[in-house]
């Protein structure tokens, strides 16, 4: 997705990337979510 593609849903939506984006590692990666 385009970052102006997402602007422009956020902006309809008026609400934050993080709403509609979420990270999923893959099944048996190590890669994780820095928090």
């Amino acid at each position: 997705m385009r970052f102006s593609t997402l602007e422009a849903v956020c902006q309809a939506l008026d609400c934050q990337p993080g709403d509609l984006l979420e990270f999923v590692p893959l099944p048996g990666s190590d890669s994780a979510p820095d928090r």
